[in-house]
């Protein structure tokens, strides 16, 4: 799996908090109004494969966020310390 990009990530995270929120919503209509025998094993099926297939990225996802804030973070301290005047050291060494 290559690598995702600031967007994609986003997407994954997203993607997955979809697909667990509409698994949810489905184990509880199925309950709430009870399912035909037939479509249960379906519905079951669904409900466990539809958010195991949306994580499968959401850990690399979420490091590249977590990172890409850090690296931002960095970057910036390292444009500030360049915008700092350069001194001569007080023993002239």
């Amino acid at each position: 799996m290559d690598a995702p990009t600031r967007v994609q990530a986003v997407f994954r995270c997203a993607a997955f908090v979809v697909a667990a929120a509409a698994s949810i919503g489905i184990a509880i209509a199925a309950i709430v109004v009870p399912a035909p025998p037939a479509v249960a094993p379906l519905i079951a099926v669904t409900c466990v494969v539809c958010p195991l297939w949306a994580i499968r990225g959401v850990r690399d996802a979420l490091l590249l966020i977590w990172t890409g804030a850090r690296e931002r973070a960095v970057l910036q301290l390292r444009r500030h310390l360049d915008r700092l005047p350069e001194t001569d050291h007080p023993l002239g060494m």
